[in-house]
């Protein structure tokens, strides 16, 4: 009997859910986002230790700069990345200084010498930074869906914002180019509004003004959102004039708002990267260089062509191609202003780093359009289904059932989580493995490192000052020792690449920091540093002569140890003979992960082969 009232039970709730569909319909959007934004959050945070402090070889790049900026000299003196991520960062610096002094008196040299000899607390804030340059674009990505799309895309949007497909890129480190995906993405969301805001000339300038600021966060990937700005500048003075196509074309160049966008774009980027001005000779042959710096990578096969997204499809980026393949077919049945320009920047990035090979974190800065853009084919696949269903279904015959699926708006809702939580599910469970092996798993990441491993057991086993001969590279795979002479260890922990070596005050903040340091009674050794460029592969002769006498090598060097990591421009077996003993070795055979670094003994001086 309970069942035959069942129809009539649900029309009751369905009448009453219609009067509180609005208040509902508030309090299921929150609920999600709050769940997925808590979800987020907690997986970041338990990442922002990830292997510290073993940072990765380009984080420094980012970290030190800021740092530098503080010493008062805010030129970056290295302009193939933009500045803005550093001057941002520094504030956040000197926030944290200011207020360590006024807390507890931490003073400007107890700040420069954690930042040199301790740096991991810096390194952590850098990446709760880029976490919420994340976080914003997931913010970002909801305003654009539902300003331009629908509230069920607005959260298929935020939900694939919040995933950590941008951070497995990065391999949740620093990377400027999420800074610039940021900004492209507020750059379009004004683009879309050329000519329909109230005030006329507001979106030409608050989207020129964050394209100037991508721009100063990164030049080359920055600048790539500017054709989709004149495209959306095109569609609105093709769509809002009568004139014949060719009068159209040249009306659309000589309105003032296009101008006005184009002065926006070039103060915004001299204001926030001022010295690409004040020494623009210096910025120019930067980026000039950058060309072919990167074409050069070409012989490196371990980076992808750039038209090459097959290191996607592990991480369901085939899904990503093919929502953007069926948004391309449907902007040209459907016009679509949003999508349209979109797609446009999307297309104008691939085809922008067609000439290079390219590093999966490049496109940090184009998958936030991305996201959006798959977000919208969801909500339509979503949508299509669910009313295939509802026209396809058998015994819904009478009235009474048909008044059943008059509110479709849950089940729509539904559906489009589902099929988001799919898409993002390997993002999602492969960063939950991470945080749980960081957070709870006896053996940390960090002490799984054959680097990190390759340290303890050095400064445990050799004694302090001993002479040290070192082939590698100190931020790729070698463990981080510290040199007894400092002019050594400057060059060592490569706190001058890229021309910081320039700023004095830099300099001087160092001698300070490792005079500190010396007072500590920390290990420390003699070290001879021979860099992996002067080893670049297996069958070059330098290699050959290093590799075969390394004993040779120590001795003329005046090292009683060798300490080899082996990498990918590192190659060739380096083995053990009558006059070095291998020590120690750290590779995947004792339960460690990264490049193999191997400990030899000198017994006695060697005659090179090469010398006979």
């Amino acid at each position: 009997m309970s069942l035959f009232y069942l129809p009539s039970t649900f029309l009751r709730m369905s009448r009453y859910l219609k009067t509180m569909k609005e208040t509902t319909d508030k309090i299921l959007h929150c609920g999600i986002i709050i769940l997925f934004l808590l979800l987020a959050i907690f997986l970041r945070a338990g990442l922002l230790s990830w292997q510290l402090p073993y940072y990765s070889v380009d984080e420094n790049d980012v970290v030190e700069p800021a740092l530098a900026f503080l010493c008062g000299d805010w030129d970056p003196h290295w302009y193939k990345y933009g500045p803005l991520f550093s001057y941002l960062l520094a504030f956040i610096y000197k926030i944290w200084m200011w207020m360590g002094n006024l807390i507890s008196g931490y003073s400007a040299e107890d700040f420069f010498y954690a930042a040199f000899f301790e740096s991991k607390p810096f390194y952590m804030v850098a990446r709760a930074f880029h976490v919420s340059i994340v976080l914003g674009i997931a913010g970002v990505s909801w305003l654009f869906a539902r300003r331009y799309y629908d509230y069920l895309t607005s959260l298929a949007a935020f939900i694939l914002g919040l995933s950590p497909f941008l951070d497995l890129n990065t391999n949740f480190t620093i990377r400027v180019d999420t800074l610039v995906g940021l900004f492209s993405l507020l750059s379009l969301f004004f683009a879309v509004q050329f000519g329909k805001d109230r005030i006329k000339f507001r979106p030409y300038i608050l989207s020129g003004i964050f394209a100037g600021f991508a721009i100063a966060s990164k030049p080359v990937a920055g600048f790539l959102v500017l054709p989709a700005l004149v495209f959306g500048h095109f569609l609105h003075a093709w769509q809002d004039s009568n004139l014949p196509p060719r009068k159209k074309i040249k009306f659309a160049v000589i309105r003032p708002d296009l101008w006005i966008l184009v002065c926006a774009v070039f103060l915004a980027h001299s204001l926030a990267n001022p010295y690409s001005i004040l020494n623009f000779n210096g910025f120019f042959l930067e980026q000039y260089n950058l060309f072919f710096s990167e074409k050069e990578s070409a012989q490196f096969t371990y980076y992808h062509s750039s038209y090459d997204f097959s290191w996607l499809v592990n991480k369901w980026g085939w899904i990503m191609v093919l929502a953007i393949a069926a948004s391309l077919l449907t902007s040209l049945r459907r016009p679509d202003n949003a999508t349209r320009i979109l797609l446009v920047y999307i297309t104008a990035f691939v085809v922008g780093f067609l000439p290079f090979k390219s590093r999966e974190y490049w496109y940090n800065a184009m998958f936030p359009a991305v996201i959006l853009v798959v977000a919208r084919q969801i909500t339509v696949f979503d949508r299509s289904v669910i009313k295939y269903i509802i026209d396809r279904v058998r015994w819904k015959r009478t009235d009474k059932e048909k008044k059943l699926f008059e509110n479709t708006q849950y089940l729509e809702l539904t559906t489009m989580v589902l099929l988001t939580i799919v898409v993002t599910a390997y993002p999602f469970l492969r960063t939950g493995s991470m945080v749980y092996n960081n957070l709870f798993s006896p053996v940390s990441p960090l002490k799984r490192r054959a680097d990190y491993a390759a340290q303890l057991w050095i400064e445990k086993n050799l004694p302090s000052h001993s002479s040290i001969l070192i082939i590698g590279r100190h931020a790729v795979n070698l463990p981080r020792i510290t040199a007894d002479n400092p002019s050594v260890q400057a060059d060592w922990g490569e706190y001058f690449s890229y021309h910081r070596i320039e700023n004095v005050s830099w300099r001087k903040k160092f001698e300070n920091a490792y005079f500190q340091h010396q007072q500590t009674n920390r290990p420390a050794y003699n070290l001879l540093n021979i860099r992996e460029k002067y080893v670049l592969s297996s069958d070059t002769k330098t290699n050959l002569i290093i590799r075969e006498n390394m004993a040779t090598t120590a001795n003329d060097n005046g090292c009683k140890f060798v300490v080899v990591a082996s990498g990918k421009n590192l190659k060739g077996k380096w083995e053990e003979n009558d006059n070095i003993r291998l020590i120690a070795s750290f590779n995947r055979s004792t339960g460690h992960t990264g490049d193999e670094v191997k400990i030899f003994e000198v017994l006695q001086p060697a005659v090179p082969e090469f010398s006979k």
